[in-house]
């Protein structure tokens, strides 16, 4: 069916965008760009209280998408990794949330409304679903819950401050009267983030889809660098522009009532993930790699620019090697103005 998406619609580009002397600042527009020239490396900054658009919630323009759908399959073993994006509006998120602890600094609180992120993965018998709440300005992350079952049921659930997060943690699931889960077993922990961190926001890996998503990225060498909380460690996560590749593409894309089928060799936005532990990280720990979908190592993402969603990931899992995760579904979260995207030659 074809309908609104008829004049290629493409989510308003976000606001950030590498540092120009020539360029000034859009008035009314908060930028809190923290630049670093590396040596050797194009222009960078830091997401620290930046800005990822302009728009008002209620008409979702701080979102790209709202929904992505992936599959992947590898030794006849599929995966298909399920994410829905919605925004909240924040008296009732917080209804949802684990108290934080009282004897920590709070993070600011989130801004109104809050995002809502969910991934539904099935691997190998095993099932999981997260929770993500985070600020959709910022990326900072309040909550992450996850649940886990199949040969082992887990739920767990971390409340983030800014000093660490803490960690609850229930190892064993019963079926109550109602029919809905029981969760008992309760084990508490605390997970501290290292010292140096300032008062940078921390985000969780699974918002770098929706951040990557918004910000301004297309030229080559171009990088946004954020801190990212991962299996327990801090890392400072770069996601860098390698350059553009043209390659095939065939995903259904759906806006409002209308719905296209997005075939064929496209120009798409390479960009490279890479985590390094950040501040001064406990050396008595091993340091866990960068995981995005269930994918670790060398991790790129490839951005159709004129939608802004991330087409295809790769990485490695463990036991099969490099796969590429590729999208087969999405919704964005609303029409736009058509857009021409030129290539750079």
């Amino acid at each position: 069916m074809r309908g609104a998406l008829d004049r290629d619609p493409k989510p308003r580009r976000s606001s950030i965008r590498p540092s120009q002397s020539s360029r000034p600042l859009p008035p009314g527009r908060l930028l809190a760009v923290a630049l670093a020239l590396l040596a050797g490396a194009g222009p960078s900054f830091a997401l620290d209280g930046v800005s990822l658009d302009g728009g008002t919630p209620d008409g979702h323009e701080e979102l790209a998408w709202t929904r992505l759908a992936f599959r992947a399959s590898k030794l006849g073993i599929a995966i298909e990794p399920k994410v829905r994006l919605e925004l909240v509006p924040r008296e009732a998120a917080a209804t949802t949330w684990e108290p934080a602890p009282p004897d920590r600094r709070p993070i600011p609180p989130p801004g109104d409304p809050v995002a809502r992120l969910t991934l539904d993965t099935r691997f190998l018998g095993r099932e999981s679903s997260l929770i993500l709440w985070f600020d959709p300005t910022t990326g900072q992350a309040v909550q992450r819950e996850q649940v886990e079952t199949g040969s082992k049921d887990r739920r767990r659930i971390y409340r983030f401050t800014r000093d660490g997060a803490a960690r609850v943690t229930w190892g064993e699931r019963t079926t109550g009267a109602a029919g809905g889960d029981v969760w008992s077993d309760r084990h508490d922990a605390w997970e501290a983030f290292p010292d140096g961190l300032g008062e940078r926001p921390v985000v969780e890996t699974s918002a770098l889809l929706h951040l990557i998503s918004r910000a301004d990225l297309d030229e080559t060498g171009e990088q946004l660098v954020v801190l990212a909380f991962t299996k327990g460690q801090v890392l400072e996560v770069t996601a860098r522009v390698e350059g553009w590749v043209s390659q095939h593409v065939d995903y259904r894309l759906s806006c409002g009532p209308g719905e296209s089928r997005i075939h064929g060799k496209r120009s798409l936005i390479r960009l490279s993930l890479s985590g390094r532990p950040a501040g001064e990280p406990d050396r008595s720990r091993k340091d866990e790699p960068l995981e995005l979908l269930g994918l670790h190592g060398e991790i790129a993402i490839l951005v159709d620019p004129e939608y802004r969603v991330p087409v295809a990931l790769e990485g490695r899992i463990a036991f099969f090697g490099k796969v590429r995760v590729r999208l087969r579904e999405a919704d964005l979260a609303a029409p736009a103005e058509p857009r021409e995207i030129t290539p750079p030659e």
